[in-house]
């Protein structure tokens, strides 16, 4: 066996050996592992717990508010210092009490909580966009991982393949039946598919690590995909796929609260032009008068109704509804961009997945092709027809040929997975969906 095949099978055996006591993940478990672990969506659940909090706080502004304050001293004064009759009184004071407080009229605060809802919704719909993103991407790298082993497991069945025909090559050349230049030729080839096995073992690597990232599982095995996936677009024409993806689109549902709270928020900047009115009820209990003075101990309760209305603020109110009606025309201009964007990216979706399940046809019938040229030049070579040149080449083309097939595959399954949501299918939905059909018949 020559050192380079030694090397290269040794670089592969260990990175199988790297996944000992480990378990197979389908896809459906890696989705569940990635949707708690994944740092993006963590981030985005974040946001909508920060978003109820604000709205929460703008709540707490209109409901009644109550507060307990008290006040204990130790007051000493001095009457008529320096002369004959003066004297001093000391003593320890106390005034303490309750106050309730209700806004009767705030039109600017009942508009912010208004403002702040709609907010909240819109992280809501972003918290949808992460939640298919993050699917999208984990069906990339999960195909990913599967491609790189696949196409290690190929180069080492042509180097398998190849050493094989270098030892019948040695054997006809001891017997002077084939020329040198054979010889030479596999040696060649031996020697670049070690380069490809070495490059392909890098490149599982790299695949899982990605993984890792998502999930946060490192020595799994990934249950196989079935060679014939068989999935179903939902929509049943171009136009339909368009019109479900922007009425399905959490991006546009996300844009339109946007829209909606901008304008919210121009209301909001309008409503602080008019007068705040507020009740307050206070009860207090003291014994400490004017200028710190002892007097009797007594109870006082007052109800009083508050109004503001600010004259001037230099402009700040002009300059806070300009901004306000800045927002608002930008967040109509990213709507209608966000409308457009998603109608066209789900009409190249389609155009992709129409193009993608025909490419796999093709791909089969390439391995199947393929297949049949080896077997006959294997066959020609045996009965000393051809040269070890024809087999060479069939060989390689055999193994293209099957990655070829294997990427249309993986890239037919994507484009139905960017399909399905970009028309708006329920990513956990489609998770279980996706695992079903990946793995069907394939015992985890």
């Amino acid at each position: 066996m020559p050192r380079q095949f030694c090397i290269a099978w040794v670089l592969a055996a260990g990175l199988l050996a790297s996944g000992a006591n480990s378990y197979e993940m389908s896809f459906l478990h890696a989705y569940e592992l990635a949707r708690s672990e994944a740092p993006e969506l963590v981030l985005a659940r974040l946001q909508v717990d920060s978003a109820e909090a604000q709205k929460g706080v703008a709540r707490g502004r209109l409901l009644p508010q109550v507060s307990l304050f008290g006040q204990f001293s130790d007051n000493q004064v001095e009457y008529g210092a320096g002369t004959a009759g003066g004297y001093r009184d000391n003593f320890r004071g106390e005034r303490y009490g309750l106050q309730v407080s209700q806004t009767i009229f705030n039109v600017a605060d009942a508009l912010e909580l208004s403002r702040l809802d709609l907010v909240y919704q819109q992280s809501q719909e972003e918290f949808h966009v992460a939640e298919r993103e993050l699917i999208s991407l984990l069906v990339q790298t999960y195909l990913k991982v599967l491609l790189a082993e696949s196409e290690l497991i190929s180069y080492e069945t042509e180097l398998l393949a190849l050493q094989t025909q270098q030892a019948e090559s040695n054997a006809l050349y001891k017997k002077k039946l084939v020329p040198v230049t054979d010889i030479l030729e596999i040696q060649s080839r031996v020697d670049a598919l070690v380069a490809d096995v070495t490059m392909a073992v890098g490149e599982v690597a790299v695949a899982r690590e990605e993984l890792y990232q998502l999930t946060g599982q490192r020595n799994v095995d990934l249950v196989p995909v079935n060679d014939l996936v068989t999935l179903i677009a939902s929509p049943g024409s171009i136009e339909e796929a368009a019109v479900a993806g922007v009425i399905n689109s959490p991006a546009v549902s996300a844009a339109e609260k946007a829209v909606s709270a901008a304008q919210k928020g121009v209301d909001r900047e309008r409503g602080s032009w008019i007068p705040q009115v507020d009740l307050t009820y206070v009860y207090q209990t003291a014994d400490v008068g004017f200028d710190n003075l002892r007097t009797p101990s007594r109870d006082t309760s007052t109800v009083a109704i508050g109004f503001n209305y600010p004259l001037f603020e230099g402009g700040a109110k002009l300059a806070r509804l300009r901004g306000a009606r800045a927002e608002y025309s930008s967040a109509k201009i990213r709507l209608e961009a966000e409308k457009k964007r998603t109608e066209s990216r789900v009409r190249s979706a389609w155009l992709n997945s129409e193009a993608t399940a025909k490419r796999v046809v093709a791909a089969r019938k390439a391995v199947i092709s393929a297949q049949t040229h080896l077997d006959a030049s294997n066959k020609a070579m045996r009965l000393g027809t051809t040269t070890a040149t024809e087999v060479l080449i069939a060989l390689s083309q055999s193994t293209k040929a099957n990655k070829d097939y294997l990427r249309a595959r993986f890239q037919y399954i994507q484009g139905w997975v960017e399909l399905e949501l970009a028309i708006g299918t329920n990513p956990q939905h489609l998770a279980l969906t996706l695992s079903e059909a990946l793995h069907r018949g394939v015992s985890e």
